[in-house]
């Protein structure tokens, strides 16, 4: 009788360590939209840069987004009304974020309110993204503030950044 015991109560504190290993793992397994949220905030900082900054080391930064947006990255934006599109290849992508820093002194994004939707291998993601920074000729310095949305999918497992859409705030 005390052999049974023994083996009842050791396989009782194997299930209970077993669900609570699972619990643990599932507790810090990060989720699709953490990924997710994790990988645009990486994007903002990528992009985002500081007065001063080193060239070099702020094309080393720009490279993180190489990997993170799909071979062709749709960027659309709606003005008064009249949508237009544009569609960019990685190498335009970084062409126009290196050319940004000669425009700009400093650029700081900040994303806000994000809304993450996920759907197999697609998701969609919503946000308030507030752009600060100081043009070298001085002719812009205020805060503009989009709501953005993005179109990500997932190939091979990792998460990419598809279409960018934005519109102006008070369009919603």
């Amino acid at each position: 009788m005390p052999i049974r015991r023994f083996l009842f109560l050791l396989l009782l504190i194997v299930c209970i360590l077993a669900g609570a290993g699972f619990m643990v793992w599932q507790y810090f397994s990060p989720s699709d939209e953490r990924r997710i949220a994790a990988l645009l905030e990486e994007c903002a900082d990528a992009v985002a840069f500081g007065r001063g900054e080193a060239p070099a080391g702020a094309l080393l930064k720009l490279r993180v987004i190489e990997s993170r947006i799909e071979d062709e990255l749709t960027i659309r934006w709606r003005r008064r009304g009249a949508v237009q599109e544009q569609r960019l290849d990685r190498r335009a992508v970084m062409g126009h974020l290196a050319s940004s820093r000669k425009y700009l002194s400093d650029l700081q994004i900040d994303l806000s309110d994000l809304n993450i939707t996920v759907d197999g291998d697609s998701a969609f993601a919503e946000s308030s993204i507030q752009l600060s920074g100081h043009a070298t000729d001085g002719r812009w310095d205020d805060p503009i503030l989009e709501e953005v949305s993005f179109e990500l999918v997932r190939r091979d497992g990792v998460w990419r950044v598809a279409a960018v859409n934005t519109r102006d705030f008070m369009e919603k």
